[in-house]
């Protein structure tokens, strides 16, 4: 989480100083206000926080490192690139599958994720 914050930050963050990233805490404020809300020491106190806090945790993680993996994927394409609008133009689909956070969605969000990548998409096919 520690990584996390510094990556988001919005002023000096890798991450959190882009456009895109400043688009989608406009959109998805949720894990963005989590890792804000997050200490580094409550999570590795003793004893340990409850179950729940844990699992939320862990899905806040996996929101902001889709979101980190995404945001990296359309920073580094110039802002012309055809590949780029064809990537942004399925963000919103990503946004809704992450805002779910239940398993199903998580792994429609990391397929999704992997077509991003590939610069092929489901719809391409037919």
């Amino acid at each position: 989480m520690t990584r996390l914050k510094t990556e988001f930050d919005p002023t000096n963050g890798r991450i959190g100083k882009t456009a895109t990233c400043q688009k989608i805490k406009q959109a998805f404020p949720g894990p963005f206000a989590r890792l804000d809300s997050t200490d580094a020491a409550t999570i590795t106190a003793t004893p340990p926080l409850p179950v729940q806090d844990l699992i939320d945790l862990d899905a806040t993680s996996f929101v902001l490192e889709m979101i980190r993996s995404y945001v990296d994927l359309v920073e580094g394409l110039a802002p012309a690139d055809a590949l780029r609008k064809k990537i942004t133009d399925h963000e919103e689909e990503l946004l809704n599958y992450l805002k779910r956070r239940n398993p199903e969605a998580m792994y429609s969000a990391r397929l999704l994720f992997r077509q991003m990548e590939d610069g092929c998409f489901k719809d391409d096919l037919c």
